[in-house]
């Protein structure tokens, strides 16, 4: 139902992603760090700016993945043939999945990364050409 709006939207954030990706390599090409961009934080902005950077950043990952294994939760309960299968059970197992592959050597974790993105891109190809070919 988006139509074009949704590929504009993707490009338009697409493209900031871009370039504040690109700005955060020139400022490591221009002063090398061994620490994360939080480092960066700390030098041009000082101490607190750095301490809220660094938590800022936690609390973001920490709340993706605990939403992600939600929405995993909810989407695998959406269709009826899991209606009778509790969403914690979903939950669990998509937090054990993760966090073996988390474990796993870093070839394998590479690996799996690779082909999940792989797929990812693919699906939303097809969602894509899908949504423009079905008559309305």
């Amino acid at each position: 139902m988006a139509g074009p709006a949704l590929a504009l939207v993707y490009l338009i954030c697409g493209l900031f992603s871009f370039f504040i990706l690109r700005a955060l390599g020139e400022l490591v090409l221009h002063r090398p760090s061994s620490g994360s961009f939080v480092s960066y934080a700390r030098e041009f902005l000082g101490e607190k700016a750095a301490y809220v950077a660094g938590w800022m950043y936690f609390i973001n990952w920490a709340m993706t993945g605990i939403v992600d294994i939600t929405a995993v939760a909810l989407y695998m309960h959406y269709w009826g043939a899991f209606g009778g299968v509790p969403q914690w059970v979903f939950a669990l197992a998509a937090l054990t999945i993760v966090g073996t592959m988390n474990m796993i050597g870093v070839k394998w974790f590479a690996e799996m990364e690779f082909w999940f993105a792989l797929i990812k891109v693919l699906a939303i190809v097809t969602f894509f050409g899908r949504g423009y070919s079905v008559p309305r």
